[in-house]
């Protein structure tokens, strides 16, 4: 199994997990006295859960394919340094340097070069994702990371929905009322919905039966297999 395939593998595990773990908990609250209330930070939990565990698996997936061919990544730091030292010494002390790549290379080492802040590669859009992909990792695997338009949309929704669910702000409550009303898309109908009570918008039953939430999961299993 290659690097990708395990990568792939992991995250739908991880998200398989909470989406059982989720179920028997629906079965412990069920006809408790605040058995809404902990309906909703149930659903919460998982959308915030989730999201996480899609940012990290994105950042794990970039390094992965770059790791099983790291020619454009090395190539993209050969780049930047030559450019850092031309505008701080110039051209010929640019011409007198040269960038050689590590011998040994291994996800530690790759995970230096181009995450060296160890905060994780992200983006916040399909757009950012697509560019991040293209600058490091070589072709025949950065056109995966091109989203369809609807793929697109849910990508900026679920980036929205994180950062509404990790702090509650007023700005990030707008920043996801206008990342679900880009949800035009077909494939995107189930997640449509008004958004006052954060708790009742992921709790509600889709046409298909599943909660909005859990929905979320279901759709980022499919697209982290598609990548």
């Amino acid at each position: 199994m290659n690097l990708r395939n395990s990568r792939v593998k992991i995250f739908k595990s991880r998200l398989d997990a909470l989406l059982e773990h989720h179920s028997e908990l629906k079965l412990a609250i069920y006809g408790k006295k605040k058995e809404e209330s902990l309906h909703s930070e149930l659903v919460m939990q998982l959308a915030l859960q989730s999201a996480v565990l899609w940012e990290a698996f994105l950042s794990d997936l970039v390094l992965a394919y770059v790791e099983m061919n790291p020619s454009k990544a090395f190539f993209e730091m050969k780049d930047r340094v030559q450019k850092s030292i031309t505008n701080k010494f110039g051209k010929v002390c640019a011409r007198c340097i040269r960038f050689q790549g590590p011998r040994g290379i291994n996800r530690r080492t790759i995970a230096g070069l181009l995450d060296e802040k160890g905060w994780n590669i992200t983006a916040r859009t399909a757009n950012e994702l697509s560019i991040v992909a293209n600058s490091f990792v070589v072709s025949k695997y950065a056109r995966r990371f091109a989203l369809d338009p609807g793929e697109s949309q849910f990508f900026a929704y679920v980036v929205a929905i994180r950062n509404y669910l990790s702090h509650h702000s007023a700005g990030s409550r707008a920043a996801l009322k206008s990342a679900a009303a880009e949800l035009t898309d077909p494939q995107n109908a189930a997640l449509r919905g008004g958004i006052n009570a954060i708790g009742a918008y992921l709790k509600a039953a889709t046409p298909s039966g599943p909660s909005r939430a859990e929905v979320i999961v279901m759709r980022l299993r499919a697209l982290g297999d598609k990548l």
